[in-house]
């Protein structure tokens, strides 16, 4: 209805049970983490070079659940001191009001900032304020700053082409952010008083186009991104997961339920991080901006912070026990919030009375994006001794023609072989593929196999085999490390056809042999039928 809100991130029929949630004290943890972020949350911070875009959202949810007119007030100084051109963090100026001075990945945020406190301080600003900034946000414009695809530096950008006609590549961490911020916007302002319905619905119908753009030129279905990894960590982080929660709860268009790509911009993350003995924080697999095909996992700043507080909002209800135990297990969040706006998502989205479950209850130990040929295999979700091997067939990546296997197992990594790259979106779909319910599998494309077994059965704790170009050995060392006596390779040969053998083991390494057309290892046995790999003992 014109003029009805909060309709962003919950309605007015949820505040009961949020002040409910606000007096226990998990909910009452969270409420003063909100305010630490706020740098006291009873007023407008001093000390503007602490000054966050997320201060107005914040001090707009501590309006709600109490309804007490200083926060609607503060949060109206917040968006003053925000549109009057104070910008975010002391200064340094890439997420700001009127002249966001980074890639476009910032420009979304900074505009959708004031639309998400806008939501929630409506009824508790007078009429021309109100009126003010819903005619700012719908005539939004800033001066590029620099990316590929947009204006000459220093055009103006427009709110209107950030929602209908972006340039760019939605298979970047630009394209998705810039969408969000639009679409975000729209939500926050359509039907309200002075608000021009016809904008609003060519607005929309543009981010509805774009939106499904970024889910078929980005995402993949389970979870693999064009520009891998961390770029895709920005695109959901820099309001493309909020914006999927507010469809749903404005629009009741739920993009988690009708497109299978949706939820697991978050739950890659469970199949993906692995425990550092080396550092606190997990690391995983990337394929983009690592020369070293690795990552630390980033919790900071607002390209980072809040990836599993917004997430557990993106993702179903089943899934949500394992997206959990990745939390409590490996922390990746890293600590409180230091965003007030992540607060205010860690409160309305950490599920409550919710048993965490190993992700090997919920989730296949397999997970195959078919978009870009992204497979992964994991053993188990325990330790720092989890094993994990990655292999990558399309999407951008910073190897030319291959890509290297990578595994990983006792907290070390290391690369194995290289597979063909097929840059086409969506890869042309060429590859043989066999798997296993305990992560074994076995991937054969165009000569090169690559053969995973998890069974047991060889005597170690992960055998590989492969067959193919060995293309990671001549990559710098950045991509290795040393598994010391827990690591074992040999080449063996069967017939005219050379294969790599691999095994990760805790005791003593199992003698590889062959033996007529055939590897013996433990009881397992490895064959070359011509085209790929064959493992003798596999579970179904």
């Amino acid at each position: 209805m014109p003029g009805e809100h909060p309709r962003l991130f919950f309605r007015t029929y949820d505040l009961p049970a949020l002040r409910a949630r606000a007096a226990t004290a998990d909910g009452a943890a969270w409420i003063g983490k909100l305010k630490t972020s706020l740098g006291g949350g009873e007023a407008l911070r001093a000390d503007l070079n602490s000054f966050t875009i997320g201060d107005a959202f914040g001090f707009g949810f501590l309006y709600q659940l109490t309804r007490e007119q200083k926060y609607a007030d503060a949060c109206r100084q917040a968006v003053v001191t925000y549109m009057g051109g104070t910008p975010n963090k002391g200064g340094v100026g890439e997420y700001n009001w009127r002249a966001p001075s980074g890639y476009m990945d910032v420009v979304g945020p900074s505009v959708s900032s004031v639309a998400m406190a806008y939501d929630l301080c409506y009824d508790g600003w007078d009429e021309g304020f109100r009126t003010m900034v819903a005619h700012q946000l719908m005539t939004y414009q800033c001066p590029n700053a620099k990316i590929e695809g947009w204006p000459t530096t220093g055009d103006v950008v427009t709110l209107e082409q950030m929602a209908v006609t972006p340039p760019g590549d939605p298979g970047t961490w630009t394209f998705g952010p810039t969408v969000a911020g639009a679409g975000l916007v729209t939500l926050a302002t359509m039907g309200d008083p002075g608000v021009d319905p016809a904008q609003s619905a060519r607005l929309l119908a543009g981010v509805a186009t774009n939106v499904e753009r970024v889910f078929s030129e980005g995402w993949g279905d389970m979870g693999g991104f064009y520009r891998m990894a961390q770029q895709g960590q920005i695109v959901a982080t820099g309001g493309f997961v909020p914006l999927m929660q507010a469809m749903r709860v404005a629009l009741n268009k739920d993009y988690i339920t009708d497109n299978q790509g949706a939820q697991w911009m978050t739950m890659h993350w469970v199949f993906d991080l692995m425990q550092d003995p080396k550092d606190t924080r997990p690391r995983y697999p990337d394929r983009h901006d690592a020369p070293s095909l690795v990552q630390s996992f980033s919790h900071f700043g607002l390209r980072a912070e809040g990836t599993f507080w917004q997430g557990f909002a993106a993702v179903r209800d089943d899934q949500k026990p394992a997206l959990l135990w990745t939390y409590q297990t490996l922390n990746p969040e890293g600590g409180p919030p230091d965003y007030p706006q992540h607060a205010v998502f860690a409160f309305l989205n950490t599920p409550v009375g919710l048993t965490a479950k190993n992700p090997a209850e919920v989730i296949p130990h397999i997970m195959q994006d078919h978009r870009y040929g992204l497979y992964e295999f994991r053993n188990r979700w325990q330790d720092q001794n989890d094993i994990l091997v990655t292999a990558l067939l399309g999407g951008a990546s910073d190897e030319h023609g291959t890509t290297s296997v990578t595994v990983w197992g006792f907290g070390f990594r290391t690369t194995f072989g290289s597979m063909p790259l097929d840059t086409a979106r969506p890869r042309i779909a060429h590859e043989t593929f066999v798997a296993s319910q305990d992560g074994s599998g076995v991937l054969s494309v165009a000569g090169s196999s690559l053969a995973v077994d998890f069974g047991g059965t060889s005597g170690a704790d992960a055998l590989l085999a492969f067959v193919g170009a060995r293309d990671d050995l001549n990559v710098d060392n950045m991509r290795h490390e040393d598994f010391g006596p827990r690591a074992s390779s040999t080449k063996v040969m069967l017939g005219a056809t050379a294969v790599y053998v691999m095994t990760l083991q805790n005791g003593i390494a199992p003698t590889v042999r062959v033996v007529g057309d055939t590897i013996l290892v433990g009881n397992q046995a490895i064959a070359w039928n011509g085209s790929a790999l064959v493992l003798t003992n596999m579970n179904p």
